[in-house]
């Protein structure tokens, strides 16, 4: 059973692209404050593969898609 918070990922390790400062200004642009993400959201966040998340709701799942696609509409 999954519990808040807790996000199950599948997925390969390709962290190259996106980086830890680009990160931090769509969270700055999505929340008006500086902070990060969890590690393993960024690691979804900086992965190019395809991958299966499977979390319970309001974990952040979609905020998450949103920031890697904020980052990916302004730098690619």
């Amino acid at each position: 059973m999954l519990q808040k918070g807790k996000t199950v990922m599948l997925m390969s390790k390709n962290y190259e692209n996106i980086t830890d400062e680009e990160i931090e200004k769509a969270y700055e642009l999505l929340f008006n404050k500086k902070g990060s993400f969890d590690i393993e959201r960024e690691k979804i966040i900086k992965s190019m593969e395809s991958c299966y998340i499977e979390s319970v709701p309001g974990s952040g799942k979609t905020t998450t898609l949103v920031t890697k696609l904020l980052i990916l509409a302004d730098i690619k």
